[in-house]
């Protein structure tokens, strides 16, 4: 069997702090014919800027160049991964079609806006998305197995692609967020979204912030709750003079 082309792919995590929320770039993609290396290529929707590295490229020199000719952003890389060879925060390595897939916490340079869109052929709309409606963005493609029959797939070009929403909370819990500072309403949004949809990884991550910020309060609560023994105790002369304060 041949072994099919090493190919490299590159994708760029890119915050707007100054939003409030915090917003995240994405960029709406044109469905391939064929995806790398001959398998069937993605459908129209929603994802990280981002593409295939150039012969002797870098990962860092493709990921800004990819998110320059898709969303007219000028970047650098913001954070550098640990033990990165390259500074990506994540990696991915696909061997079934020997692709190597990198992606990189970027951050704007330019101050000037954005440049024009040079990759019309892949892209041609750009999205600043906030948490919360990432999350409740629907699947580009999903399978719904209907009873006695094979799984049918569903498109939607305006959904937003399973591994695109995995890869930004990947680098969003790898950066430490509080993820109640980037979704605000996530006790009611986290109620509403389908584990099915967001996939295992998101919805634990979600799950536990959820839980842990409920044991803060819950231990909050606690101490303000008046204990019982120390109240009886600092009113005992009172109730012993006749209970007055104490029915007061």
């Amino acid at each position: 069997m041949t072994e099919l082309p090493k190919t490299t792919s590159c994708f760029g995590v890119i915050i707007e702090n100054n939003q409030i929320p915090p917003r995240v770039y994405l960029v709406h993609n044109t469905a391939d014919t064929l995806g790398l290396n001959g398998e069937e290529g993605k459908p129209d929707g929603w994802g990280l800027p981002g593409g295939g590295s150039l012969e002797g490229e870098k990962p860092e020199e493709t990921v800004r160049r990819e998110v320059l000719g898709e969303a007219g952003l000028l970047t650098e890389i913001s954070t550098r991964g640990r033990k990165s060879e390259f500074g990506e925060i994540l990696f991915e390595n696909k061997p079934f079609i020997n692709n190597d897939l990198y992606i990189f916490h970027l951050k704007k340079i330019n101050t000037e806006g954005f440049r024009n869109i040079e990759e019309t052929g892949e892209t041609g709309r750009v999205m600043l998305a906030d948490l919360g409606s990432i999350l409740k963005m629907p699947l580009a493609i999903k399978f719904i197995r209907r009873e006695n029959s094979e799984a049918e797939k569903i498109k939607n070009p305006e959904g937003i692609y399973f591994s695109t929403r995995e890869r930004i909370f990947g680098v969003l819990e790898y950066l430490n967020y509080d993820f109640y500072d980037l979704i605000p309403d996530i006790d009611k949004l986290f109620l509403e979204i389908k584990r099915e949809e967001v996939g295992d990884y998101v919805f634990n991550l979600l799950n536990e912030a959820v839980l842990k910020k409920n044991e803060i309060r819950e231990r909050r609560a606690d101490r303000l709750r008046p204990d019982i023994d120390e109240l009886l105790e600092r009113y005992q002369p009172w109730i012993d003079a006749g209970g007055v304060a104490c029915q007061k």
